[in-house]
């Protein structure tokens, strides 16, 4: 799930791994498709 984050959203990238599984917990999948999109 993370790598597909990162591999396609390119912004994701300053953020570390940690970062990424805080925003996972913190927001649902489809919540994230919206602020990534």
């Amino acid at each position: 799930m993370n790598e597909k984050l990162r591999g396609s959203h390119s912004t994701i990238q300053p953020f570390n791994n940690s970062t990424i599984q805080l925003f996972n917990h913190l927001f649902p999948e489809n919540v994230r498709h919206a602020i990534y999109r």
